[in-house]
């Protein structure tokens, strides 16, 4: 129902208030974000268009937190 980069952007200006509150100037945790075909380019966290089956996985099993844009069906 909305564009993917509309998640993206909105986990990006999550990423710039985060990093702005901290004494480093950068968010206290690592942030990844998949983006696929979006348009939207983060400017606050780093990302790739995609990561294969096994990075994900890493990626995934990892992660304290996962955010994800769930598909219809």
């Amino acid at each position: 129902m909305f564009p993917f980069d509309r998640l993206i952007r909105a986990m990006d200006d999550w990423a710039a208030m985060t990093a702005a509150g901290s004494s480093a100037g950068a968010a206290p945790v690592e942030l990844v974000a998949q983006i696929g075909e979006g348009s939207y380019r983060p400017r606050h966290m780093r990302w790739v268009k995609s990561l294969e089956r096994a990075d994900y996985a890493r990626a995934v099993a990892g992660a304290e937190l996962v955010v994800a844009h769930a598909g219809m069906g």
